[in-house]
């Protein structure tokens, strides 16, 4: 069974390294090239900047974490040995959050998923959850 836990204010130490085994576990990334320090981890995980920050749960054991932005931007990591699972986490996650209410221009008013342009498994379980693909973003580096 899928469990969300919400992060403790302050997050527990064992909690910041797992996130941190996490994200050096992704095999896609979109808001880095290079792994940032242990350290500069646990400053960014401690500055908590989402509105909703989950560790994900399979009978007890965590498997990943779930978030979402104030913008309704919703991020999901998962250990690789259970990417199986993504799909009942989407859903899961549609059932157990509300977006913010949208603002034109400037907040959709349902939520998004930022996905890496190489990641074609986790577009497919967007897909087979219902998500439709509404943008191609592009970045240019200065």
């Amino acid at each position: 069974m899928i469990l969300f836990i919400p992060l403790s204010s302050p997050p527990k130490e064992k909690d910041i390294h797992f996130l941190y085994k996490l994200l050096l576990s992704r095999e896609f990334n979109i808001s880095h090239r290079k792994s940032p320090s242990i350290e500069d981890h646990h400053a960014f995980v401690l500055n908590h900047p989402y509105r909703n920050w989950s560790l994900v749960l399979c009978d007890n054991s965590p498997i990943g974490s779930v978030y979402s932005g104030f913008d309704n931007s919703v991020g999901i990591t998962l250990l690789p040995e259970f990417l199986s699972h993504r799909r009942s986490v989407i859903t899961k996650f549609l059932a157990d959050f509300v977006p913010v209410q949208g603002r034109a221009s400037i907040v959709r008013d349902e939520f998004i998923f930022n996905v890496a342009v190489e990641d074609f498994k986790y577009q497919e379980d967007l897909l087979n959850c219902g998500a439709i693909q509404i943008q191609h973003t592009y970045s240019i580096k200065k």
